[in-house]
Order: C-alpha cells, then sequence, then structure tokens
C-alpha cells in the first residue's frame, strides 16, 4: 500500500477498508569497538518503494552508504530491501533522526550516545538510546468521541460482511473524525501564528469547518467500495479529496472573515498547518513499524534492559506504536578488563 501521506487522509481511512496496511520491517546492528568506534547497519525491508521515503531511511547526503535489492518471496510477492551503513568514529556525534536538514523535527527522533567510563581495573562502555515518544492518543481519541467503539467494530469486519447502510455509516463516522484532525491540525496552527487569537472567532471556523459534513455524498462512496473492479480507488481519492478541500476553504474563509487573517497570515497558517499534519502522518505511518536492534558491545555485558543473546550481544525488538505517546530507552552497559 501506499505511504500514508500520499493520498488524503479520509481516503486512506476508506481504503483500510480495502488493503492492508503494509509495515515496514527495520533491522539495526550497531557494533562498539574498544576505542568507542561505532559501525552502524541499517536495513528496511518493504512492500513498496514508497515506504522508503527519505526521513524514514538515511540519505546518502549524511554519509551512509546506501545500496537497493528486492526479495522474491515464496508466495510470488517481492520485498524491497535497503541497506544503509556507516561508520562512525571514536567521539563522533551518533545520528538521533533519518529526517532531511530543516524537517528533523518531523521524523522520528532516537538520540544516541556511547560513554567510556576508566573505573578500576576494568573500562566500562555504556550505550543508550532513548525514541522518543510521539504524541497520539488526543487525536485517536476522537474515534471513540464521534461513535463509541462503532468504528473500531466496523473496521474488524470484511467490506463484503458490511450491509450498504454500515458502509456509509462507516464513512460518514470517519469522515466527522477527519475533520475534527484537520480542526486539531488548524487549531495547532491558529495558536502558533496568532496565540492571542480572538476565541469566537476561531469558534466561527469550527462551526464552518463542521457544516461541511453535510456535502459528503456517503452513500455514493459505499456504493464504490461494493465494487469490485479496479477504478474505485482513485475515484474514492477524488471523492475525498475534493471533500477535504471543501473542508480546508471553510477553515480559510473562516479565517479571513472572522479572524481578520490576511494573506500573509493565511500563507504562514498553512506552512504550520502543512507541518501538524504532516507529523500526524509520520506518527501515524510508523504505526505497525517492525524495530529489531542488535547491539554488539565490547567485553562482556554487565546490565541490559534488552534480550541478552550472547555474552556480548543485546537486542531489542518492539513496534512503531509502542512509541504512541510513549518513548523506548534502550540502555546497555558493558565491561573489559584493562
Amino acid at each position: 500500500m501506499r505511504r500514508i501521506f500520499s493520498i488524503s487522509a479520509l481516503a486512506s481511512s476508506i481504503l483500510f477498508l480495502l488493503v492492508l496496511q503494509a509495515c515496514v520491517e527495520r533491522e539495526e546492528k550497531i557494533e562498539i569497538g574498544e576505542d568507542g568506534a561505532a559501525s552502524i547497519h541499517v536495513r528496511f525491508r518493504a512492500d513498496s518503494e514508497d515506504e522508503l521515503y527519505i526521513g524514514r531511511i538515511p540519505a546518502e547526503r549524511d554519509g551512509w552508504s546506501v545500496t537497493g535489492s528486492v526479495e522474491s518471496l515464496d508466495d510470488g510477492a517481492t520485498k524491497q530491501i535497503r541497506d544503509a551503513r556507516r561508520v562512525f568514529p571514536a567521539g563522533a556525534v551518533l545520528p538521533a533522526t533519518f529526517g532531511p536538514p530543516g524537517e528533523e523535527d518531523l521524523f522520528l527522533r532516537f538520540p544516541t550516545t556511547i560513554e567510556i567510563e576508566e573505573r578500576g581495573d576494568f573500562i566500562y562502555y555504556h550505550f543508550r538510546r532513548t525514541y522518543d515518544g510521539r504524541p497520539w492518543a488526543y487525536l485517536e481519541s476522537l474515534k471513540t468521541k464521534v461513535s463509541g467503539n462503532r468504528i473500531e467494530k466496523l473496521e474488524d469486519r470484511f467490506p463484503d460482511q458490511l450491509t450498504p447502510g454500515e458502509r456509509a455509516e462507516f464513512i460518514r463516522h470517519m469522515a466527522h473524525v477527519e475533520v475534527l484532525k484537520m480542526l486539531s491540525f488548524a487549531r495547532a496552527a491558529f495558536l502558533d501564528i496568532t496565540p492571542d487569537g480572538k476565541q469566537d472567532g476561531w469558534l466561527e471556523v469550527h462551526r464552518r469547518a463542521l457544516l461541511r459534513l453535510h456535502r459528503l455524498d456517503h452513500a455514493r462512496i459505499a456504493e464504490l467500495i461494493a465494487r469490485k473492479d479496479k477504478t474505485i480507488e482513485s475515484e474514492i481519492v477524488r471523492e475525498a479529496e475534493a471533500f477535504e478541500a471543501d473542508v480546508k476553504l471553510g477553515i480559510v474563509n473562516g479565517l479571513s472573515e472572522a479572524c481578520g487573517y490576511g494573506s500573509d497570515a493565511i500563507r504562514r497558517f498553512g506552512e504550520r498547518y502543512a507541518w501538524h499534519k504532516r507529523f500526524y502522518e509520520i506518527t501515524d505511518d510508523l504505526g505497525c513499524e517492525k524495530f529489531e536492534i542488535t547491539l554488539v558491545m565490547p567485553g562482556a555485558i554487565v546490565g541490559t534492559n534488552g534480550k541478552m543473546v550472547e555474552q556480548n550481544r543485546v537486542t531489542w525488538t518492539f513496534e512503531g506504536k509502542q512509541l504512541r505517546d510513549c518513548d523506548q530507552e534502550l540502555i546497555a552497559s558493558s565491561r573489559v578488563r584493562r
């Protein structure tokens, strides 16, 4: 499946009924030398090249050696592979993100340090990496706000098991959720550029956006889902993108007429709106990513919060959804007799 931010959020939500979300697998091996140098090899496996975008994987311009290959599976399917390698000399700053310059704060952050300590007859090596949690619950809870657990119950069933009315209900609920998400991004952007903006003006923006909900043809999209030809995806995308454009127009008109935004303020609002929306989309895209990190340290590991594999080797495994509203800390210490 294409990565989530290549099409509208509503279209992605609707197409969830038709296709399974693809998951990227990330395997990383970090080897630390006795001098403190670190050799890092990260392998990414995905169903399509679209999922291997810069920001998720390292870029050659940042000093990584990146190679690609294709893996053939027994069922005839293929996996796209990207291998990224880089050696960091002792004392070098290790990467904290793969985000491109100017966009580092959008993408996953994982500050990593190696400390060397001389203590008595031993030299100790301390590895620490923290995957920063990404805000999620405040937006995910909108589903419950709109329909209780009704959306989840409909998502758990195959499209063929849904009646036309249930399909239309699902679309109506998801459209409501997506408008509330858009308003969340808009509210954050509004406060970014007009922190003292009038509350009654913002509430008028909110009202106008919600009014657009009545313009989406739920029944037509439900009919599209029921069809089984290859044209439905593009038609669903067009319908969803037209709807979202209409909601954005309501927001912009409200900002102009009720909040006194001129063209420059509208432009700056648009930039901040795009930032907040993309941050959410990247967080959503990370949700089912699978992480496996292997660390090889000098000497013998004396303590870790990971799984010991050998005397000097430890692994951690987790999924991207564990990064939603929660940091993941990886720590290990080893020692070598002097």
